[in-house]
């Protein structure tokens, strides 16, 4: 939820955070996601979000040339998308305790900075509350873990059924 005005965020407050999700682990292993939120906050910076485009994305960050066409070409789709999941993954574990929250809304690629409320169990930079860590949701089984145990379930299958019929012939 947002609680204060792009205009009272100050533009050393959307450094600071920009500079705070660039250093965070999941961007320093996606440089390519980096170098895109970068040149997209610098444009806003600029005030030159006129010229935050799919087209200039893909020749500025993506350097397709002259020659790019997006309607065949998705890669500005496809990396905007990726983006907007990492800032997502950000904000919900290494940034939770950020107030001041960067997002791309879908459909659009000019990013924005939002003040959010912190809950007061938000945990800050390294310190946790009562040394308790929130606890993860259960695990999914992953289709290879799905095939496994349906392969065995199969396996189990024909061994009764071999049982079966060799104790059939043996009478």
């Amino acid at each position: 939820m947002a609680v204060k005005d792009l205009e009272a965020i100050s533009l050393g407050e959307q450094r600071a955070e920009l500079a705070a999700v660039l250093a965070s682990s999941g961007f320093s292993r996606a440089p390519t996601l980096a170098h895109l939120l970068a040149w997209l906050c610098e444009k806003l910076f600029s005030g030159a979000t006129a010229q935050i485009k799919e087209y200039s994305i893909g020749v500025d960050v993506f350097h397709r040339g002259p020659e790019f066409d997006q309607e065949t070409d998705s890669i500005v789709r496809v990396e905007v998308n990726r983006l907007r999941r990492r800032l997502a993954e950000y904000y919900q574990g290494e940034g939770a305790a950020h107030p001041l929250r960067i997002s791309i809304p879908v459909g659009q690629y000019v990013p924005r900075f939002e003040c959010h409320a912190v809950p007061e169990t938000a945990v800050s930079g390294r310190e946790a509350l009562d040394g308790a860590r929130p606890e993860a949701p259960p695990a999914r089984l992953r289709p290879a873990s799905r095939r496994i145990w349906w392969s065995g379930a199969a396996v189990l299958v024909l061994l009764l059924a071999a049982g079966y019929a060799w104790l059939r012939v043996r009478e």
